[in-house]
């Protein structure tokens, strides 16, 4: 291809991409909404991973909302990666290997049985969701069921999990931060167990 066609073919890809923002910019909100649905469809991959950016680094909450609900509206699945309080995490990682230390620390955080054996990580799948909506299913046939509530750029879960050998109710809330991560929290209760309140996190990309 002749360096000419090359450069102008650049050129309409930058104005193509510098588009976003100014489509993500209308001040209308329901013009926003359809003009990030189009985003979403188009099936660019570079377009939308530039709308995410713009929605989760601005200031403005309405952009956020619409960010997350357009992510959320992608998405088939995520995980998020339990972070045990440091203490903890370094007792965890010294007893691999030794079945006598292992033991040993689950006795003392029983919690362990549950979240040890899908490696301290919990996975959702959003179903069911159209991003003009605030709520939606999680449905997992296998792992999970229950919903969740988009509240600004905030996602609030409720599920039935299978840790363990049975159900366990949780709930799990996670919004985006500025390095592009989704960061929250997971409570779960099973019967008289004492299980904390672990922050999760996952990467939007």
């Amino acid at each position: 291809m002749p360096k000419g066609a090359l450069a102008q073919g650049s050129k309409s890809r930058q104005a193509e991409l510098g588009k976003v923002q100014e489509l993500l910019a209308d001040p209308d909100p329901n013009t926003r909404l359809a003009n990030m649905e189009q985003i979403v469809n188009s099936g660019d991959a570079t377009k939308f991973d530039l709308a995410l950016r713009l929605a989760f680094h601005s200031d403005d909450q309405s952009m956020r909302a619409l960010g997350m609900r357009a992510y959320i509206a992608s998405l088939h699945g995520l995980t998020f990666d339990m972070q045990l309080p440091p203490p903890t995490q370094r007792q965890y990682d010294e007893a691999q290997g030794d079945q006598e230390k292992m033991a040993a620390l689950v006795k003392q955080y029983p919690y362990f049985v549950l979240y040890a054996p899908t490696g301290f990580r919990v996975h959702l799948t959003f179903a069911k969701y159209d991003m003009a909506q605030s709520t939606g299913v999680i449905a997992d046939g296998k792992r999970t069921q229950g919903s969740f509530t988009i509240s600004g750029d905030k996602v609030v879960s409720t599920f039935t999990s299978q840790f363990g050998n049975g159900g366990v109710a949780c709930s799990l809330d996670f919004r985006p931060t500025n390095d592009m991560l989704l960061k929250g929290f997971l409570i779960c209760e099973a019967g008289p167990m004492m299980i904390p309140r672990l922050a999760v996190t996952a990467s939007i990309f």
